[in-house]
């Protein structure tokens, strides 16, 4: 198997986990906890995409782009690295953690950013599985 091939299966493997575990959590307590601490997933996800960037994304501008989809000028970056680079748990955590304090279903946030995939070109075969 070549390491293309072998790149694209974990990349499948990966997306199955994330549906697995968001199903998972749909019939479970959504809150994730480390050491007795409530993990707080979109607070996380705004250190890991703001490395490097003069402008900081907000949890409240990083809510915004996950609920609609839009990205707002000035956070392209952050939009390639939060797309391209974080760690798919990381996103599925934030992607469930949003659903829950908006009370929406999580496939609306996931489309959301499979269609921003789409519309940058993202290489990260992860999006076609979600999309």
């Amino acid at each position: 198997m070549s390491n293309e091939n072998k790149k694209t299966m974990q990349e499948v493997l990966a997306a199955i986990g994330v549906w697995a575990v968001h199903s998972c959590q749909d019939n479970a307590d959504r809150s994730i906890t480390l050491n007795g601490e409530k993990m707080d997933f979109l607070r996380m996800m705004t250190s890991e995409v703001n490395t490097s960037y003069r402008t900081s994304m907000s949890v409240d501008d990083l809510e915004r782009f996950m609920l609609t989809g839009k990205i707002e000028p000035g956070f392209e970056g952050q939009v390639l690295h939060l797309i391209d680079e974080t760690p798919t748990s990381m996103v599925a955590g934030a992607v469930d953690q949003l659903a829950t304090k908006k009370n929406i279903d999580a496939q609306v946030i996931w489309k959301n950013l499979a269609q921003v995939a789409i519309e940058i070109k993202s290489p990260k075969k992860f999006w076609d599985a979600v999309g």
